[in-house]
Order: C-alpha cells, then structure tokens, then sequence
C-alpha cells in the first residue's frame, strides 16, 4: 500500500463507513443462513407431511412472513438502541482550529 503524502489526513467518515459496510456483510451472511436452514428444514419434507400455518405452508409462514418481520423489529431496534453506527455530517470537514 502506498503511503499517503505529507500533511495528509484520513476522513473518519471512510473508517466509520468501512465498519459500517462490514458489519452489514456479516448480517446479511447470517441472515441468509437463517433463512436457508428455516425454509429448507421446513420444506424439503413429502407434501403429505408438510405442516400449515393460517393456510399457509409451515415453511412459507416462518421463512417468509414471520422470519422477515422479525428481522425488521430486530435490525430496527438494533440501529435505535445498540447501534455502532453513528449519525456522520456530509459537508467538508472543517479546517484545525475551526470550531463546528
């Protein structure tokens, strides 16, 4: 990696974002996992054994419809309550000595 120029400063934005992007990855990865092992176990059984809920197939019911609202009350209590993310302001970044 080639070394940055004198005088240059790193954007804590891009560190913020990097961790940020990392994190999602490694949700999503664990998220499709869930998914797959729920709609796979509960789906890959003979039609005659297959279990329902509200009319709907077991598998459909738990890996579609309440699997991914879970998610939702999960990631959305997860950004309000524990999240590593933090609120980053988009114009440039002051010069030193500049009060914000």
């Amino acid at each position: 990696m080639a070394r940055p120029p004198n005088g240059f400063q790193a954007d804590p934005r891009y560190e913020a974002s990097a961790r940020g992007s990392s994190l999602f990855a490694i949700v999503f990865v664990i998220v499709i996992l869930f998914w797959f092992v729920i709609c796979f176990s509960l789906g890959t059984r003979p039609v005659e054994q297959l279990g329902y809920v509200g009319g709907f197939p077991a598998w459909v019911f738990w890996g579609l419809i309440v699997y991914p609202l879970a998610q939702v009350v999960i990631f959305g209590f997860l950004l309000r309550y524990g999240s590593p993310y933090q609120d980053l302001p988009l114009d440039e970044r002051p010069e030193r000595g500049e009060d914000r």
